[in-house]
């Protein structure tokens, strides 16, 4: 009986593998597969293009991906429509392009490469190898299918693969298994189908799991989801309400579904799947938007969505330059930030200097609001000098990501002091007979740079008969006087009515400019006579009536009263009462209101004093300053 008990157990190894049906799915978006040992399932029916189709020969070789291949229909596939298609030389198809070659299979799904596939037999493959004649086609069928059919296809592990994958208009995907002679060793395959992103997927079988599957003559069909859902809508403009044209909205998670609006800003979108999906819209101009759990129900759908502008970035000034006394702090210059768009701008700035700080250096500016931000430019610290640097702001506005603020300080010295007019005094009227000199003076303006003294500029406007005439300007007088011909150097011969002359002082210490708080005005009338004043009374008594400027620099007028001729002395002595100068020493006439200028250019800074004496026993004595 040994030999009965050898006949069955060599039988039993013989006995052919029987593997059970198999079904799967549904994948998270819906798919499906039924094998054709199920009652239910797909009957093999291999289709062979061998004569009919288009030969794939670029993909005869080690790692080779051929494409793009034209699909004769719109496939749709995990819920977007594609009409080409990408093959592998390792048995796998794609519908992206950049999908790489690759050939150590994975666990569907992946996110890995490659992604949005058909797994018809992933594995390593060689069809070059082992004097095999290997062909692959791809065409369409009596029925208007796509076919694409792989015969004689070497492993590297062993044996070939005659194999098949049918694309059917209505999303359906049938695998067909003619000839599997993978027998040798180990095994390592995938076989099913997966979304663009790697994150869905349908596995129907990976490393020979279940055991010897797939086999000859087996046929996979994979369904697709009920794609009972469609959805329409319009994109318009949130602040004219306008449609948006050429808007670009896609439909995700439940396949990648997009559509363009209309003239109209209409889009629609068919065949979906019923669920919650994240919408993302995208227009030139407009800010893109994604909103998530939005829901389509069976049916018809509506959802309408609205674009807005991008945040706008306005401000002023573009640059700052700014002069700053030592010493001090400058808090009187003001940025501008205002959001021209429509959402919200955020903001911030950076300031890497330690003499220049802002009140605020970021925040988020709402449509239309604007902020004024102080800053501070403070040169408390640092030497006399000129600063540069840049600011840089930083917002959410697309065209303007960065933008640079130059910044300046000039940290100098205080400019001159403020001064005043002094003669001729404001209203004073003049009798005009014949051309004369008219004495301009006014007070020294102390400026407290040590590098030099200020010099200052004369500005004279006449009108006449009510018409102004061009304005006499002298320029870089040295004294705190000037004695000018003002009818003279206006060049006028007569006037019908009062000549109103108008005239101011600046004073200028480079980089400074002062302006004399003060414009005077005084009058000529046609008359006859000599240049005096219009006041015909006599002075009541002797007195030195003014000095002008008082301090000075140069010049000074000194100006004082005779009630009568008489012999007079006007002397000017120093602190030790040492006579400096002898500016008057005998009669002077006729009785009246006079003046004479002091010099004091030869001469130290320092007090002095004018003494004026009368020969008949008056005396005054008034002090007066040189500055220099």
């Amino acid at each position: 009986m040994r030999w009965l008990n050898t006949l069955v157990i060599i039988s039993i190894l013989f006995l052919p593998v029987l593997v059970a049906a198999r079904t799967g799915g549904p994948d998270d978006y819906g798919y499906e597969f039924i094998d054709s040992q199920e009652e239910d399932g797909p009957e093999y029916n291999w289709i062979d293009i061998s004569e009919t189709g288009t030969e794939i020969t670029d993909l005869y070789g080690w790692n080779r991906t051929v494409g793009p291949l034209e699909i004769p229909f719109d496939f749709i596939f995990y819920g977007t429509e594609y009409d080409e298609f990408w093959i592998c030389v390792n048995i796998w198809i794609s519908f992206s392009s950049d999908q790489g070659t690759a050939s150590n299979n994975q666990v569907i799904p992946t996110n890995t490469n490659p992604n949005n596939a058909i797994f018809l037999f992933w594995a390593a493959f060689d069809p070059s190898e082992q004097g095999f004649v290997p062909r692959a086609y791809y065409g369409e069928d009596e029925d208007g299918n796509l076919v694409i059919q792989i015969e004689d296809w070497y492993s590297e592990y062993g044996g070939t693969v005659t194999t098949e994958a049918i694309l059917f208009p209505d999303g359906n995907i049938l695998f067909q298994y003619q000839d599997v002679d993978l027998r040798v060793g180990p095994f390592r395959e995938s076989i099913g189908i997966e979304n663009s992103n790697g994150s869905i997927g349908l596995q129907i079988s990976n490393n020979r799991n279940p055991a010897d599957y797939p086999f000859d003559s087996l046929a996979i069909l994979i369904t697709p989801p009920d794609l009972s859902a469609s959805v329409e809508g319009t994109v318009s403009d949130f602040h004219t309400g306008d449609p948006v044209e050429d808007a670009i909205v896609r439909y995700l998670d439940h396949g990648d579904h997009e559509a363009t609006t209309d003239e109209n800003g209409d889009y629609a979108i068919e065949a979906m799947l019923p669920g919650d999906y994240t919408v993302e819209i995208e227009a030139d101009g407009y800010v893109s938007i994604e909103e998530t759990d939005v829901e389509l129900e069976e049916g018809d759908n509506i959802q309408d969505f609205v674009l807005r502008y991008p945040a706008s970035l306005w401000f002023d000034p573009v640059e700052f330059e700014v002069r700053v006394i030592t010493g001090q702090v400058d808090n009187s210059n003001i940025l501008t930030i205002r959001n021209d768009g429509g959402v919200d701008l955020e903001w911030g700035i950076t300031c890497n200097v330690d003499w220049l700080s802002l009140a605020e250096d970021d925040g988020t500016l709402e449509p239309e609001e604007e902020i004024d931000i102080i800053l501070s430019f403070d040169a408390t610290a640092i030497d006399i000098d000129e600063y540069e640097m840049s600011m840089t702001i930083f917002t959410n506005d697309p065209d303007n990501l960065e933008v640079e603020i130059p910044a300046s300080m000039l940290v100098d010295y205080e400019p001159p002091a403020f001064f005043n007019l002094m003669e001729p005094e404001d209203q004073e009227v003049y009798i005009y007979e014949e051309q004369g000199e008219i004495q301009f003076a006014w007070e020294f303006a102390i400026d407290p740079d040590p590098f030099g003294m200020p010099i200052y500029n004369l500005y004279v406007q006449a009108v006449v008969d009510g018409n102004p005439l061009e304005t006499i300007q002298v320029e870089n007088i040295e004294n705190v006087g000037y004695a000018l011909d003002v009818i003279d150097s206006l060049g006028l011969e007569h006037w019908e009515d009062s000549l109103t002359v108008e005239w101011r002082v600046s004073a200028v210490a480079e980089p400074d400019t002062v302006q004399c708080e003060q414009s005077f005005t005084f009058f000529f009338e046609p008359n006859t006579g000599v240049l005096g004043t219009t006041n015909s009374e006599l002075p009541k008594e002797f007195a030195i009536s003014a000095i002008y400027p008082n301090p000075f620099n140069q010049t000074t007028c000194i100006h004082f009263a005779l009630p009568r001729n008489e012999k007079i002395s006007l002397i000017i002595y120093d602190l030790h009462g040492r006579e400096v100068i002898r500016l008057i020493d005998g009669d002077i006439s006729p009785a009246g209101w006079h003046q004479v200028m002091f010099e004091g250019s030869d001469i130290a800074s320092g007090i002095y004093f004018i003494q004026m004496k009368v020969e008949h026993g008056f005396t005054e004595t008034a002090k007066v300053l040189l500055i220099k």
